[in-house]
Order: structure tokens, then sequence, then C-alpha cells
């Protein structure tokens, strides 16, 4: 079952603090069930993940990021974005608490081109990193009240990355996308396979089943189906929804 190990695309690293888990409950021919996700995966071209600093003073950190939001100039970039996320540095804070800066890596769109038997090119573009100015108007000791006052805008290379599947993952991918809910679902070229890998089943808890998890292109739609042991039906369809943030 080697085959079925993790196939990790690029994603912007996704502050812990910040993750979020959501699902979402519909009711189609087969079980369906809610799934909470929480993604946490990382870019092939950078380091691991990290979490926003506080500074010393707890919640200063994570005030500071969430006022930048309040800005113009930041909104107008992370409204529609593919993803966003303080960038791989932490928030710095001044000594006196005054000023807080908050980079915020913004990833604009996906693209993805190729299909699942010959493999996908996957590419990530206009990608932005914000460097946001906050400043503590009020309460700086006790958390404080942070507002964002400017940012700098720096303009970053493209991303791109490939992914490719095994034969019997695509037997798996293949058993998957025969499931009539599927199709209606995860249409194709819609959706993608971002991975199969092996999981505890989730209509028997002393079991695996395969599982093909499908994601919307450049959107925050994921449809996880999972397929039994002897690759010859799915046996659970889960929904859940990938964190832009």
């Amino acid at each position: 079952m080697s085959e079925f190990r993790n196939r990790t695309i690029a994603y912007v690293t996704i502050a812990a603090v910040c993750m979020l888990t959501l699902g979402s409950i519909f009711n189609y021919a087969l079980p369906l069930q809610s799934e909470s996700t929480s993604l946490s995966s990382s870019t092939k071209s950078s380091s691991s993940g990290t979490t926003l600093a506080f500074g010393g003073t707890p919640g200063i950190g994570i005030r500071a990021y969430y006022s930048s939001f309040n800005l113009a100039v930041v909104s107008q970039f992370t409204d529609n974005a593919y993803s966003y996320s303080p960038a791989e540095a932490n928030v710095t804070i001044t000594s006196n608490l005054t000023f807080a800066y908050v980079p915020i890596l913004v990833i604009s769109a996906q693209q993805v081109a190729g299909n699942w038997s010959t493999g996908y090119q996957i590419s990530y573009t206009g990608i932005k990193l914000l460097n946001v100015t906050t400043t503590c108007l009020a309460n700086c000791d006790d958390g404080g009240n942070y507002t964002a006052i400017k940012a700098n805008i720096t303009s970053l290379a493209s991303r791109a990355t490939s992914l490719s599947f095994g034969s019997m993952q695509q037997r798996a991918i293949e058993v998957a996308l025969s499931n009539a809910t599927v199709s209606d679902l995860a249409p194709f070229p819609t959706y993608y396979v971002e991975s199969v890998t092996t999981n505890q089943s989730p209509t028997n808890s002393s079991s695996s089943d395969i599982r093909v998890s499908l994601y919307q292109a450049d959107g925050t739609h994921i449809l996880n189906v999972f397929i039994n042991s002897n690759l010859t039906q799915a046996v659970a369809i889960l929904q859940a929804t990938r964190p832009r943030f």
C-alpha cells in the first residue's frame, strides 16, 4: 500500500491559530456525511509552517493580524484570493508594544492543467507579500487594540508543482469517478484529483479504505470518496471546505 502515500500539492502555509475546520452536510444517493478538514500542507518550495507570535503578551499577534484586514488595500487582495495567511515569518512587535508588523502572503489564483491519468501541472499566480504596519490605540499592555495604518506590497514569482498517480491509485480513481453521485458533485475539469491515500474507514473503524480526494480547482469545495480495499465500489462520500486562510 506504499503507493497510496500522501501526494501533497503546493499550498500557502496556513498558521495554526488561523486554521478552520469547516464542513457541509448534503443529502444525496449514497449516505453522505460532513467531514471537518484541517489543512496544514506546505509549499514544496518553502519551509514548514509557522504560528503567529504573541510578543510576550497573549493576543497581540492575532489581534494585529486580524486588524490588517480592515485596511482597504489589504482586503482588496484577500477578499477573492485563492488563499492567504501569515507569511513565513512571525508577526514582529516592537518592545514598547506600540507597533506590530504583519506579513501576509496572498495567492490570487490556482490553475490546474492535465488530467489524473497522465498527471497534473498546477500553478499558483498573482502572489503578493503584504507587509502591514499596525499600531496599538489602547490597552497595549493587555493584548492591545490594534489598527492597520499602511501596507507595503511586493509581487512574488508564481509557483508551480506537478502531481501524478501510480497504477493502483488510478484504479481507485476510476472506481470513484464511476459513481454517479461523485460525477454530479465533482464534475471534471472543474475538479481534479488532489490525492489518493489509505485512511481509516468512515464506516468501519477497524478497517482501512482508500480515500480519493477531489478538489475544486481554484475553489474551496472538497469531495472525499472512500473506496473499499478491494477497489470495487465507493462506500462513503464526505464533503468538506478548504479554508482560504
